[in-house]
């Protein structure tokens, strides 16, 4: 569980267990209610470095980090008939260094979409894949299923980390390395 974080202390299944107490059946409520939250470092909220809430304890504070926020989403939208992933990797813009960060992929009408529920713009929560690649470097997620699955990301931010392992042209950045990180493989159990 290390992979997904330090804050990754339960199986994915138990992100799952009780009913919710927010009623959500469209996208559309979903990021509604998001934008009623805010966004608190764990730190400053259970003083602690990483700490995943429970998605029925973040209905109730309204409050957390981005994995807070995406795996409440990710439940959301599992229990609305998509299949979401929950995904953890590393989100950056150009000429800015990478940050560690959470969100959800899912398929929709066969299109691949992001969806990034900390983001406080109703429009750009939820963005076709590939409108948004070149600032998400996924390295891995766990899927509606709990499969969990291990991104080309989780290489190439390796390879950005440390260059002198890798052959090659040196070192790349985040952004470039961005481009192609769809692909995925199952990891054992």
């Amino acid at each position: 569980m290390c992979r997904y974080g330090l804050g990754a202390e339960h199986e994915f299944a138990w992100y799952f267990e009780g009913e919710s107490t927010v009623p959500i059946s469209s996208i559309h409520e979903l990021k509604d209610w998001l934008l009623t939250c805010e966004y608190v470092r764990d730190h400053d909220l259970f003083q602690t470095e990483d700490y995943w809430q429970h998605p029925r304890l973040f209905e109730v504070l309204q409050k957390g980090d981005c994995e807070d926020f995406a795996l409440w989403t990710w439940r959301k939208l599992v229990r609305m008939g998509f299949e979401a992933e929950f995904v953890v990797g590393w989100w950056s813009v150009p000429c800015e260094e990478p940050a560690a960060h959470a969100w959800v992929h899912f398929e929709k009408e066969g299109e691949r979409f992001l969806f990034d529920p900390v983001v406080p713009c109703k429009s750009q929560m939820c963005r076709p894949w590939h409108h948004v690649h070149l600032h998400y470097l996924p390295e891995v997620s766990v899927g509606h299923d709990f499969t969990r699955y291990l991104y080309t990301g989780h290489f190439l931010r390796e390879k950005w980390r440390c260059p002198e392992a890798y052959v090659g042209s040196g070192k790349a950045t985040l952004y470039e390395a961005g481009a192609n990180v769809v692909h995925r493989t199952p990891m054992p159990a």
